[in-house]
């Protein structure tokens, strides 16, 4: 079976799903980019000249959406999430599911991206260990589904290795936690918004 595919972002992330998608025997039929929509070829390399980026003006008639079945955005979070919104109201309505583990869309705009677009979702990053505790507490129970979104300060937090306020030290340092007072309890209540289920 031929699946065409679309990655959007083409950072170290992006280049790997291309990569790995394309080992999977997929085809991935176009590369979005800031800069433009690339065609690929065969080889894999992004043809130029490109098309318009997508969702931009007139990119409708250039950018033929019609035989792809699954999207890929591997873009970062920037600008509150308006920019992966964006691309998933795009795609989830010219009815391409769409996998990604770029939250900020979902955190910003959970109830626009399922009321309007039926969107739902769980992102899985490395290293969470709440899902392993989810399926042994609910190992029995059929009915359940979870679409949980957690931000890396709450994987820390959540994870058994440290204390919580040695799991909050290095969002901390690093500038990754909500801006404002940086008590424990304060970055509890400011990162806690980033997730929903």
């Amino acid at each position: 079976m031929n699946i065409n595919a679309i990655v959007i972002g083409f950072g170290p992330i992006g280049q790997e799903v291309c990569r790995r998608v394309r080992t999977a025997g997929w085809n991935v039929k176009y590369v979005g980019r800031t800069t433009g929509t690339y065609r690929v070829g065969l080889d894999g390399q992004l043809i130029s000249p490109p098309l318009p980026p997508l969702g931009s003006f007139g990119s409708q008639d250039l950018i033929d959406l019609s035989d792809v079945q699954i999207a890929f955005l591997t873009i970062p979070a920037s600008f509150e999430g308006k920019v992966a919104r964006d691309y998933l109201a795009l795609l989830l309505r010219a009815g391409i599911p769409v996998v990604t583990c770029e939250k900020s869309a979902l955190a910003y705009y959970p109830s626009y991206l399922s009321s309007e677009l039926g969107a739902g979702t769980a992102s899985v990053g490395g290293g969470i260990h709440m899902l392993p505790f989810l399926r042994e507490r609910y190992r029995a129970r059929k009915d359940i589904v979870a679409h949980i979104v957690l931000n890396a300060s709450l994987n820390c937090i959540f994870s058994e290795r440290n204390t919580l306020e040695m799991s909050i030290k290095p969002a901390r340092e690093l500038h990754l936690i909500e801006p404002g007072e940086h008590t424990t309890l304060a970055v509890l209540n400011g990162e806690i918004v980033d997730a929903f289920f």
